[in-house]
C-alpha cells in the first residue's frame, strides 16, 4: 500500500539526471549543517565546511547549467533559493 501512495504522488521530486541528484545532495547536507550551526559553540568548527559545500554547489550547479542538463522545476526552485541565500551572505 505505501509504495503505492508513494508512486501516486505527484509531488515527489525524483531526480532524473545524475547532476541533479549531486545538486540534492549537496543542498540537503548544506540544510542539515545549518541545523547544527545554530549552536553557537559548533558555529566555527562548521564554518569552513559550509563554505566548501558551497563552493562544490556552485560548482555543480554551472556545470549542469553549461551542460543543459534538465532539472525539475522543483529543483530549480531550491537552487534560486539557494542562490540567493549564498548570496546575501556575501
Amino acid at each position: 500500500y505505501m509504495t503505492e501512495f508513494l508512486q501516486n504522488r505527484k509531488d515527489v521530486a525524483k531526480p532524473i539526471t545524475i547532476p541533479e541528484h549531486n545538486i540534492l545532495q549537496i543542498m540537503n547536507k548544506m540544510e542539515i549543517l545549518e541545523r547544527k550551526m545554530q549552536d553557537t559553540a559548533a558555529f566555527l568548527g562548521l564554518y569552513n565546511e559550509m563554505k566548501d559545500l558551497e563552493s562544490k554547489f556552485s560548482e555543480s550547479v554551472q556545470a549542469a547549467e553549461a551542460s543543459n542538463y534538465p532539472l525539475t522545476d522543483a529543483v530549480k526552485k531550491r537552487i534560486r533559493i539557494r542562490k540567493e541565500k549564498i548570496a546575501r551572505k556575501r
